[in-house]
């Protein structure tokens, strides 16, 4: 088929998705100098077809408004796509300059507060041993040993505060990791061993569920160390008939599961956590028997299927 089959032919309005789609894929001066190359052999075709009359003043004019239209559309498609670039650029410039932020709070949190809290806490420990071992003033003692208490969970709150979970959250780190990780900050603040096991096998979980999922982890240690009075603690993870479970395991003094309802423990804020996963949290707790937090969460709910 001829590009131009009488000047009256409207097959020119092919030229219009060839010029936009190359504008797009080349703007900037590509694009202008092939808009200038279509627009020379389109005036070339028309104007030595016999069909065109040169000195109609209609037909003139309707080969400018065609040749106008056509640079037109080269010139918008180019704006549009500045337009792009321009968003594009400041939203990670913007990103840039967002995590550059976060990095200069988390060394100056680490090197300023971390730090201050740490000697703190190794401090006032160190005074509490020595007016225990002194063996006067027991109520002193026993301030003492809750100020200890006290700086070490402000301690660990600030650590996994500093602890990024951003890669987790892009899909570049595990669960797994993010546990062990966890359990061995939680074992160095607070002297509590904690271990960690994991069944083979256990299905990707998506990077909402496993932040979800950490930070779970994280309350469930705190409540070991702020009420359990725990020796150790356990942590398995592993999965069966299409659900991950997380079991948060100590060997506390338990609690009675009643009176705790509303006091403080984040009983609540778990519970919360595993409903937005699709999932349900199960404790099995007695006085003097320990605690075990059981969060079972679907892997199809996790994964949209």
């Amino acid at each position: 088929m001829q590009l131009v089959e009488g000047f009256d032919n409207l097959n020119f309005v092919l030229f219009f998705p060839a010029l936009l789609a190359f504008t797009l894929l080349f703007p900037g001066w590509p694009s202008i100098a092939s808009a200038a190359t279509t627009m020379l052999v389109y005036t070339l075709l028309v104007t030595t077809h016999p069909s065109f009359d040169s000195g109609s003043m209609q037909d003139v004019r309707d080969l400018i408004v065609r040749l106008i239209a056509l640079g037109s559309t080269v010139l918008v498609a180019n704006l549009a796509v500045g337009i792009e670039r321009r968003l594009r650029a400041q939203a990670v410039t913007a990103a840039v300059a967002a995590q550059l932020e976060r990095q200069r709070v988390t060394r100056e949190v680490h090197d300023g507060v971390a730090q201050g809290v740490y000697m703190l806490a190794v401090n006032i420990e160190a005074n509490a041993q020595t007016i225990e071992a002194s063996g006067h003033d027991p109520e002193l003692s026993e301030r003492m040993q809750t100020l200890v208490r006290l700086s070490k969970q402000t301690l660990l709150e600030t650590r996994s505060l500093l602890y990024d979970v951003g890669p987790a959250m892009a899909g570049e780190e595990g669960l797994l990791s993010l546990l062990e990780h966890h359990a061995a900050e939680f074992s160095a603040v607070t002297g509590i061993p904690v271990t960690v096991q994991a069944s083979e096998g256990l299905p990707k979980l998506p990077p909402p569920a496993v932040g979800e999922l950490y930070r779970a982890l994280q309350e469930g240690l705190s409540n070991v160390f702020k009420h359990a009075e725990a020796g150790r603690a356990e942590i398995r993870l592993s999965h069966a008939s299409g659900a991950v479970i997380l079991d948060i395991v100590d060997d506390g003094h338990g609690f009675d599961l009643e009176t705790a309802r509303g006091h403080g423990y984040g009983l609540s804020n778990l519970r919360e956590r595993a409903e937005r996963l699709g999932g349900d949290l199960e404790i099995q707790t007695a006085p003097g028997q320990g605690t075990r937090l059981t969060l079972t969460i679907r892997a199809n709910i996790m994964t949209g299927t």
